[in-house]
C-alpha cells in the first residue's frame, strides 16, 4: 500500500509539472497577441472618447422630443458617460501594463 501511494504522488507530481510547463508555454506564446489586442482596444476607446468629447453638444444637448429633459438630466447623462469611459480606460491601461 505504501508503494502504491508513493507512485500516485510521483504520477501526480509528473502530471502537475507537465501541465505547468504547458500553461507556461501557452502564456509565453500568447503575450504578444494579448498586447496587440489590448493596444487595439485602447486605441479604439481613445478614438471613441475623442469623438464623444469633441461633439458634446450634438450628443448631450437638450432633446426637443423629451418633455422632462432638464439640465440636471443632461448633466447626469454626461457624468454617466464620463464614469464608464474613465473606468474602461483604467481597466484597459492596467491590463496592458500587466503584460
Amino acid at each position: 500500500m505504501g508503494s502504491d501511494s508513493a507512485s500516485k504522488i510521483k504520477m501526480n507530481t509528473l502530471v502537475t509539472e507537465q501541465i505547468t510547463s504547458f500553461i507556461a508555454m501557452i502564456q509565453h506564446a500568447g503575450v504578444p497577441a494579448l498586447r496587440i489586442a489590448f493596444t487595439i482596444a485602447v486605441l479604439a476607446m481613445s478614438g471613441v472618447g475623442l469623438y464623444t468629447f469633441q461633439k458634446p453638444h450634438q450628443l448631450f444637448d437638450q432633446d426637443p422630443e423629451v418633455d422632462t429633459d432638464t439640465a440636471v438630466a443632461r448633466h447626469n447623462r454626461i457624468e454617466e458617460v464620463i464614469f464608464v469611459y474613465a473606468r474602461m480606460m483604467l481597466l484597459l491601461r492596467s491590463d496592458t501594463r500587466a503584460l
